[in-house]
Order: structure tokens, then C-alpha cells, then sequence
């Protein structure tokens, strides 16, 4: 670290405390001399005055010769002295001195000192001011704390705030000084410092309002004023049921501190302190979240985001979906307050006043509200009335009976000099009526009220606060707030606007993207337009903003909204105005001042709570359109079915907080959007947040539909979604197309296939004989759908020579499901006409039962199975021919003859040439060792060929004409057994077709050995 220096951060200077200015006027009522002067050489006496205040210089006025007389009314020079003392800091009293001279020459030398001081040899006043409580005293008098003691004059008037009276000291200090003289003398203060010009003097800001005894009055300090920071005091009495709430003040309270009015500390604002007694708000939120309602996000996943939450009409200061907790005894931020404790909980502070009052059932500044201003118990207290406004919450008089005397009021409040009355409890309706106290009128300056280029809250078009992109109202006075903490503001004033020359391609503020203002077209349709978009002066692009260029228009554009806004003209010229600079103007003279002007009271109808209302629901009148498209119809069971929502904005006027609820199928599941959305159930509620007129938006919702919807209906299915958009903010004008639904044909679709054929056949069949076989196929179901009904239908070819039967055969395969395959089998008889190898082929195709169902892929529906079996010629042989029975010796040879045959002879199918026997393929032995199988075993012809002869035929005793083979087996290598009562041979033999076949003949056998 070599070489480094470290410099200590300098501390932040503490801000100058404000001096003390003020200016004092010194006036002499009523002056009266006892004793003649210069030892009575002229009677009446030549006075003069000399004042000094503070350390400003001798001032001398006027001399008079008279022996009593009211100095300060004297013509030219009154015996009045003004002057400007500004105290060092830490003083807050001011010296004053006064003598009365008799004039002796013209140079004043000799001047003689009249004595007006009732203190022994003292003939001047010498007096203290106190800065803080306006009382002074010295020598024995003044005014303040009970020493008040005017002089009279000779009509027995009261003079002066106190009568000096000279208790006559003759010749001091000098000759000729001492006359016994009397002065009534008014002291008073004005025009005292207010550094940070907000219309507090910086001696009530710095030491608060005292007594005339010096205590405290009004603790300014303890209640957090700054003299360097505007402060602006209310105090807030209200009737039970009719009070703000801590989001109302709070929002009028941003309001203030964001004011584009400079300090003296540094930083802009005005802090508004509002004295309610600490009243508790049992609906308030203690602790976080704080400030969600403009964080660009949908904190609670329903009604959209920020603006577009009704829970964010006031976007500095509003919660998404706030939970009230300031009533259920829990320090819930961990601020070790809880609920009426926490400053989360009230609605204003608690400075020592704010009080209940009964219900007013009045109408404005009436005898009841200054009764109850002024009650026993001093609701206001004297004391601030000049530093304090003053609003009372109350009701109103209400016509109950239409009749009179209670004739109803008919307005939502009034404010006049530093008094309001409210029967509103939202922020907007506070900010208004203030405005009256700052000095504000309906439009501005003036009382022209309803003007679109006046973007403030005491205009009525916008009493309820001025509309927001995206939502939401700020309460705000001309120049408004672009970003909420108003390092950002609109123009003001805007451009004057003349009803007889509008053109719809000029703007009103070009840089303000998020305030709306609010006017009236040709078509007499409200509109709420951006302040940087083209109005549609002319009403005929309400879809849109103004689209006709530089065309001229006459239009009345002032005339909507309340009663007092109405008129008929064309000509107007409307001014904008700048609020705050005009606040910043009026807040130093803001309290009355005795023998000023009576403030202006606001004479117009402020609109009612229901007439704002129904103001602000007009100013968001629109026509939304919903529409709902389905894809793909008809859907599938088992598969996704998407609904598009597409929603449009017809017009005139933006819905700032768009919301669509759709209300699925009762039969579809776990349902999903493409945009945030709220599901609950069947029912989808999906916010778009701002919709401006002319724009659409869309977004897509999927669901499930169940893989066994169709099969449970036993039909195709029809169901239903059903969209139906609002406007959370206002209503629609058109609501014939809020409403779309769209069908779908829910349809069974599933790919079935054969996963599996496998076929069981002989190898061999005997003509004349049947053989049997069998096709097993394994059924699956790929879905989506399922179950399913299905048909197996099974088919056989062969060559020819085969039979198969049955040739075809349908089987109904039931509730085919997906993840469980189902087996069927086929058996067909085989039967052969001619000898021979012949091919078999067995095939199985899979279909829907249903003709609306569908499979998707028919090429994995069928599979086949082929096999082949020879066809084998049945013969007649006998063994041990011409001998019975035909015993076996397995020690032995044996013989036997093969014999040859014509069709139908010994019930034979074919005809058989023994002659043509291949010996050498011959075995002998048992059925089941030769027949159907592979690998036959058996005894083979002991010479290898057989003997062509004429053998004995079954019956053992004929020899027929034809040629037999007789062969010789050794038992031995047949497989008989002592048990075994049939022998069988096999082998092949060449056919007259010249084919080569295989053949088989049994014959009974007795073995005996």
C-alpha cells in the first residue's frame, strides 16, 4: 500500500438553519401631554417621535403641535415606523426604543424629552419584542399575557395595544425634559421569513406556534416541520363510516412529496403531514410487499399486472391482492408496532388533534361545518389556524323524501381558503379540494372546467385522477407525473386549443406516453385518449386515434362528463395550465391574513362519490370482442385439443385491464396457456392487461382430452369451450360480442396393429385324414385413444391339393387398451387331396369396429404366417402276409408286403403302384416315431430293396393281380415293444406324375417275443 494516501470522505454539511426576518410596525394610536413644555411659553408644544427597532437607525417622523391627537392617522407623516429586522441566529426578541421630543429649535440641539416611560427617572420606552409570540413589554407595560391596557382617548375610545403614561421625572436628564406625557402604541409583526416559502413563517417552523405566555401551542418541530422543506398541515376531523384510508392519504401524500417545487435543504416536494388523531385503518396492510402495483410484474397471478389489478387504481402506492392485517393483533413487519400502533395502520399521524365529530348531514360551508370547526372542545384549535388547513369527512344532506327541507347536496365536497369539506373518501377528492386551498380552479386559472388540455385533478373529466397507460389513475396537478416519483413530468401548459380550429395531427404532449386525456368528439362520444397520440377529434375512426391529417374541425370537446361541463358552443378557446408553478406562487400567501380578501369558495358541483363514478366508468367505455377458434376438430380422445382466444378492441377508449374467462369441457384435463393465466377447475380467467382500441391479442389454451372420453359415450362427443371477455375497468358498450364459443367433435382414433403371428401346423397330413392348425396373434393398441373396440378378421391360402377350413373367420376383439395387449387365436382344418409338399398361408388383419373411429396407420394392421406340410398318401400293408394273427417275434426278421391299390379299395383315396416303392427310403415301426415329425426312426429293409410279387391281400387267403413289394424289417430296429399292437411304414415312392411322395400304411401286430 506504499505511497497511498488515504483522504477522509468530508461529512455532509448540516443544511443553514433559516434566520429570522421579520418586519415590525410600530404605530402610535392616541398621544396626550400632561404638562406643557418650556415652562409653558407655548402651550400646546411642537412633537416628534423617535423610534428606533432592533438595530436599525433612528427613525423620526412628523411634528405636531397639539396637546392630544391620534398621531398615526396625521397627513403626510404618520406616527408609523416599519422596519425589516432580521435576528442573528439564537435570538428570537428585538430591542425597541421610543421617545417623544418637543421641538425647541429647527436643528433639534435642544430638543426637550417629554416622559412617557412610568418608570422613575426614565422618560424613553424601552421595549422587547418576543419574535415567537407576537407580545412585547417594558417600563411596566405592554401587550401579551394579560398586560393589554389601551389608552382612551377624549371620546373615551380605546387607543393602542397599551397606554404608556410618564410618571413625570422634571429636568432629567436635562432642563426642560420630563413633561408628563401619554403615548397608546400598537406593536405588531409581518411579513416573517419563510425560507422555504410554503406559507409557514420559519419562527413556527423552528419553535413552534406559542402561547402568548411563551409555551408551546403548536409543536411544528416535534411534528417533523422543516423550514427549509415545504410543509403543508392538515388536520382531519371525521364522522364514523365516512373516513379515508391509509391508501388515500398516502397517495395524496406522493403526491405532494413529488411536487416539481424546489428547497432549500435541496430536493423537490411538499411534505404533507395530515393530523387524523392516529386513525386507525383495520383494512391497511402492515409490512411487505410495498409498491407492487408498478413493478412490471403480476405479483398475485390473477387480474393481470400493475394497472390492470383493480387492487392497483393507485399505482405509487398500491399492492397487488393486499391482506389486511391491521386488526388482527400480530406486529406483522416486525417493527415492534402492531396494528393502531404501526404507521402502516393509520390513515394520517397523530399530532395531537383529528377528532370524531358527529354526522354533518349538510351541504358545504354551512353554519354546521364552522359549529363543528368551532365546537366546545375546540376541534381546530385556535392556535393553528395559521399554520393548519382544516378538512372534515363527513355526510351530506340527503333528499329522502323528495320534498324537502332535506333537499340533498348534491356535491362531493368544497374547499375555500384553508377549510374543506368532504363527503368523498377517495385520495383525488382530498388533492381537489386542496387545490382550492392552493389557489387552483376547474381549469387552472379560471373556472372554464372540462378542458382536454388541462391534465389535472381539479378538472371535473378527471376528478377521480387522471388516467394511466396500463391502468390505474395518478392523483396529480398539472404538469402530471410521467414516472411515478415525478423526476419525469408532461408539458404544461399545453398548447392552447381552439374548437374551431382542431386538426387531428397535432398532438397535446408528444413526450408523455402514460397519461391520458379526456374529451368529447363530434359523434358526442367520450373519448380517453394518450396524451401523445392523435385524437380523433371528428369521431369517426373510434377503432383508432384521429386519422384525417391537417383537416380542420369545428368541434365542442369540452362539453362531456358532468352538468357543469355542459354547453353548445364550437368557439372556445381552451388554455392549459401549470399547476404546480401556480401552487408554487400562491403556497407563501396561502393563510389568511386579517382585513385580507375572503378566499374564493368553490361554487361549482363537485361531483358526488356516484357521479364520479359513473364519470369514470364513461371515460372507459369501450367494445371488446372475443373470439375462440379450436384446432384440431374433430380432436382426438387421448390427444391435446388447443383453443385459440383472440380479443379485440373495437373502441372508442382503451380497456386498460382486459380479462377473458373461459369455461372448458367438462371432459378435459390439466389445462395450460400460453400467456399467465388463473386456472381453476374447468375455468380459465386470463388477463391481458391493457387492450388499446384498435389492437387485438391472442393466446392459446391446450388441454387433455381423455384417451377413454369417446369409448365411455359409446360415440363420438361433442363438447363445448366457452370465452367471454371484460373490461375490469369500465363497461362494454357492445356486449353481443363478449361472448364465443366453439365446438369439437371428440372422435376415437387409435393405431391398432398386429404386434405378433405365430402359427402351430403338422408337418405332415394323411389324405383322407384332416390335420389341424393354428394362428396365435398378439393385438396391441398404440393409442391415443383407448380403449377401443376392434375386429380380427383371419384368412388361409394354400396350394392346391390343400383344403383349409374355414377358409376366413371375424372375431370381435373388446376394449382394446393402450399398455395392455389382447391374444386371439385361429385354428382351421387341413385337409389333402393329392400328395405332395404344400404351402400354408395364414393371415390376420386387425381393423376399428366402429366406421367413424380412425387408425391412423393401417400398414402395422396385418401380419401373415406361412409353413408348409406334405401331403401323405395313405397305402394298405400287410404284415406277415397270408399269416393271422400277425405275430412279431422282435428276435426276428419280419415281413411284409406293401401292397398295391386302386382308389376306394380298402376305403383308399389314390391309387398306389407298391412296384414304385424306394426301398432304401422305407422304415418301419411305430406311427408316432414316422409320422409328423422331423427326424423318423424305424427299422430299414434288412437287403435295401424290396421283392415285386403277387402278395397276399388283407384278408390273407387272395392274391390279386397286381404287383405288391414285400419287404424285410428286423423288429429289433422298429421301436415295438412287447406292447405295441400297430406297425407302421413309411417312405417314398415315384407317382405316375412322376413326382416323388412321401406314404404311409399301417397294419395291427401281436408281439410275442
Amino acid at each position: 500500500m506504499s505511497g497511498l494516501v488515504l483522504v477522509p470522505t468530508p461529512a455532509v454539511a448540516e443544511p443553514t438553519p433559516a434566520a429570522l426576518g421579520l418586519t415590525i410596525t410600530l404605530r402610535m394610536d392616541w398621544f396626550e401631554r400632561f404638562e406643557v413644555p418650556d415652562d409653558g411659553i407655548n402651550e400646546e408644544g411642537e412633537f416628534y417621535p423617535e423610534v428606533k427597532i432592533g438595530d436599525g437607525p433612528v427613525r423620526v417622523a412628523g411634528t405636531i403641535s397639539d396637546d392630544a391627537f391620534h398621531p398615526a392617522t396625521l397627513s403626510p407623516s404618520p406616527w408609523v415606523f416599519t422596519e425589516q429586522v432580521n435576528l442573528p441566529e439564537g435570538r428570537t426578541t428585538l430591542d425597541i426604543t421610543v421617545s417623544i421630543k418637543d421641538l425647541d429649535d429647527t436643528f433639534g440641539f435642544g430638543d426637550d424629552r417629554m416622559d412617557i416611560s412610568p418608570q422613575n427617572q426614565d422618560v424613553d420606552l424601552n421595549l422587547t419584542y418576543n419574535v415567537l409570540t407576537d407580545t412585547w413589554s417594558g417600563d411596566g407595560i405592554g401587550h401579551g399575557s394579560g398586560l393589554d391596557n389601551p389608552c382612551s382617548d377624549r371620546d373615551g375610545k380605546p387607543q393602542g395595544q397599551a397606554c404608556a403614561v410618564g410618571d413625570g421625572d422634571p429636568n432629567f436628564p436635562e432642563d426642560g425634559d420630563g413633561k408628563r406625557a401619554a403615548l397608546g402604541l400598537t406593536i405588531t409583526s409581518s411579513g416573517h421569513s419563510d425560507a422555504d416559502q410554503d406559507g409557514i413563517a420559519d419562527r413556527d417552523e423552528r419553535f413552534g406556534v406559542r402561547n402568548e405566555d411563551g409555551s408551546m401551542a403548536v409543536d411544528l418541530p416535534a411534528f417533523g416541520a422543516d423550514p427549509l422543506h415545504k410543509d403543508l398541515f392538515l388536520e382531519l376531523d371525521h364522522t364514523d363510516g365516512v373516513e379515508p384510508s391509509h391508501e388515500a392519504i398516502e397517495v395524496v401524500k406522493r403526491a405532494f412529496a413529488a411536487a416539481p417545487l424546489p428547497n432549500p435543504s435541496g430536493g423537490d416536494g411538499i411534505t404533507l403531514h395530515v393530523d387524523s388523531g392516529g386513525l386507525h385503518d383495520k383494512n391497511a396492510m402492515e409490512g411487505p410487499p410495498q409498491g407492487t402495483c408498478g413493478d412490471g410484474l403480476d405479483n398475485d397471478g390473477k387480474n393481470g399486472q400493475d394497472g390492470a389489478d383493480p387492487d392497483c387504481t393507485f399505482r405509487d402506492v398500491g399492492v397487488e391482492n393486499p391482506t389486511p392485517n391491521c386488526d388482527n393483533g400480530t406486529d406483522d413487519d416486525d417493527d415492534g408496532k402492531k396494528d393502531a400502533e404501526d404507521p402502516d395502520c393509520l390513515a394520517g399521524e397523530n399530532l395531537g388533534g383529528g377528532n370524531t365529530v358527529p354526522a354533518l348531514g349538510n351541504c358545504g360551508f354551512d353554519a354546521k361545518f364552522f359549529q363543528t370547526k368551532g365546537a366546545p372542545g375546540n376541534n381546530f384549535a385556535t392556535a393553528r389556524q395559521r399554520v393548519f388547513n382544516y378538512v372534515i369527512y363527513t355526510t351530506p344532506d340527503a333528499d329522502t323524501d323528495g320534498a324537502g327541507p332535506d333537499t340533498g347536496c348534491g356535491i362531493g365536497g368544497q374547499g375555500s381558503g384553508t377549510d374543506i369539506v368532504l363527503y368523498r373518501t377517495d385520495p383525488a377528492a382530498l388533492m381537489h379540494e386542496l387545490g382550492h386551498n392552493l389557489g387552483l380552479h376547474h381549469g387552472g386559472n379560471e373556472t372554464h372546467n372540462c378542458k382536454p388540455n388541462y391534465v389535472s385533478v381539479m378538472n371535473y373529466d378527471i376528478n377521480s385522477g387522471i388516467p394511466r397507460a396500463g391502468g390505474g389513475l395518478l392523483v396529480d396537478f398539472s404538469p402530471a407525473r410521467i414516472t411515478l416519483d415525478g423526476k419525469s413530468r408532461g408539458k404544461a401548459p399545453m398548447d392552447r386549443l381552439k374548437e374551431d380550429d382542431l386538426y387531428e395531427n397535432r398532438v397535446l404532449d408528444p413526450g408523455d406516453n402514460v397519461n391520458n386525456f379526456v374529451f368529447m368528439d363530434d359523434k358526442g362520444v367520450k373519448r380517453t385518449t394518450p396524451l401523445n397520440a392523435n385524437p380523433d377529434w371528428n369521431g369517426d375512426n373510434p377503432s383508432g386515434f384521429g386519422d384525417d391529417g391537417d383537416q380542420r374541425f369545428e368541434v365542442n370537446i369540452d362539453a362531456a362528463g358532468p352538468a357543469d361541463c355542459k354547453n353548445d358552443t364550437k368557439n372556445s378557446e381552451l388554455n392549459g395550465h401549470n399547476d404546480w408553478k401556480a401552487v408554487q406562487a400562491y403556497l407563501p400567501h396561502r393563510f389568511p391574513v386579517p382585513g385580507g380578501p375572503t378566499p374564493p369558495i368553490e361554487t361549482e358541483t363537485f361531483p358526488t362519490r356516484e357521479e364520479a363514478e359513473r364519470i369514470l366508468r364513461v371515460n372507459n367505455t369501450t367494445d371488446l370482442a372475443v373470439a375462440i377458434a379450436d384446432s384440431p376438430d374433430p380432436a382426438a380422445a387421448g390427444e391435446s385439443l388447443n383453443w385459440t382466444i383472440t380479443v379485440s378492441n373495437n373502441g372508442p377508449n382503451s380497456a386498460t385491464s382486459t380479462q377473458v374467462t373461459t369455461t372448458l369441457p367438462a371432459d378435459v384435463t390439466n389445462p395450460i396457456t400460453s400467456v399467465p393465466c388463473g386456472i381453476a377447475g374447468k375455468v380459465v380467467t386470463c388477463n391481458l392487461n391493457e387492450l388499446r382500441q384498435g389492437a387485438s391479442k391472442q393466446y392459446t389454451i391446450k388441454a387433455d382430452v381423455p384417451a377413454d372420453v369417446v369409448y365411455r359415450n359409446g360415440a363420438p362427443k361433442t363438447i363445448t369451450a366457452r370465452s367471454t371477455v371484460d373490461n375490469l375497468a369500465g363497461p362494454d358498450s357492445h356486449t353481443g360480442n363478449d361472448t364465443a364459443t366453439a365446438e369439437t367433435k371428440v372422435i376415437a382414433k387409435a393405431d391398432v396393429k398386429v404386434t405378433e403371428a405365430t402359427a402351430t401346423s403338422p408337418l405332415e397330413v394323411l389324405i383322407g385324414q384332416p390335420g389341424s392348425a393354428s394362428l396365435e396373434v398378439t393385438l396391441g393398441n398404440a393409442g391415443p385413444s383407448s380403449p377401443i373396440d376392434t375386429t380380427l378378421t383371419t384368412s388361409a391360402t394354400a396350394d392346391s391339393g390343400v383344403t383349409v377350413t374355414p377358409a376366413t373367420a371375424t372375431f370381435e376383439q373388446t376394449a382394446l387398451t393402450v399398455g395392455s395387449p389382447q391374444k386371439a387365436t385361429y385354428t382351421a382344418n387341413l385337409e389333402c387331396t393329392t400328395p405332395g409338399v404344400k404351402t400354408v398361408k395364414l393371415n390376420a388383419t386387425l381393423a376399428l369396429k366402429k366406421a367413424e373411429d380412425v387408425d391412423p396407420d393401417m400398414t402395422n394392421n396385418e401380419k401373415s404366417v406361412s409353413f408348409q406340410i406334405d401331403c401323405v398318401v395313405p397305402i394298405a400293408i400287410n404284415v406277415r402276409p397270408g399269416g393271422s394273427p400277425n405275430s412279431i417275434n422282435l428276435n426276428t426278421d419280419a415281413t411284409l408286403a406293401a401292397l398295391t391299390t386302386k382308389a376306394g379299395e380298402y376305403d383308399l383315396p389314390l391309387d398306389f403302384d407298391a412296384a414304385k416303392i424306394d426301398a432304401s427310403t422305407a422304415l418301419w415301426g411305430l406311427r408316432d416315431k414316422l409320422f409328423n415329425t422331423a427326424t423318423p426312426t424305424g427299422a430299414r429293409e434288412v437287403h435295401g430293396r424290396g421283392h415285386r410279387e403277387r402278395s397276399y391281400e388283407l384278408d390273407e387267403k387272395t392274391r390279386d393281380a397286381d404287383t405288391d413289394l414285400v419287404l424285410h424289417f428286423k423288429p429289433s430296429g422298429s421301436g415295438l415293444t412287447l406292447t405295441s399292437t400297430r406297425a407302421c411304414l413309411k417312405g417314398k415312392y415315384l407317382a405316375p406324375d412322376a413326382g416323388v411322395y412321401t406314404f404311409l400304411g399301417c397294419d395291427t401286430v401281436r408281439v410275442v417275443n
